[in-house]
């Protein structure tokens, strides 16, 4: 398996898991359920961006040609 493909992989996990736990917190939490449902429903929250940020990161990453150079050309220059 390649890096690039366990690493999609794991954000895929990532992902799935996160958004799992947040729908189950969100489904469970009520305002009575005091400040360590609340803490759980932010810390969920913060590392469902977290997450975010990885795969945009990723998906920016994979479009971009590994052998371009500064001005967009590769190694050869301009075709």
């Amino acid at each position: 398996m390649s890096e690039r493909s366990s690493e999609r992989t794991a954000l895929v996990l990532l992902s799935a898991t996160a958004v799992l736990l947040l729908g189950g917190q969100l489904l469970t939490w009520s305002a009575e359920d005091g400040a360590f449902s609340a803490l759980v429903l932010v810390l969920l929250l913060l590392w469902s961006a977290v997450i975010a940020v990885r795969v945009v990161r990723f998906l920016r990453r994979d479009r971009r040609p590994d052998d371009a150079g500064p001005d967009g050309h590769g190694p050869d220059g301009p075709a």
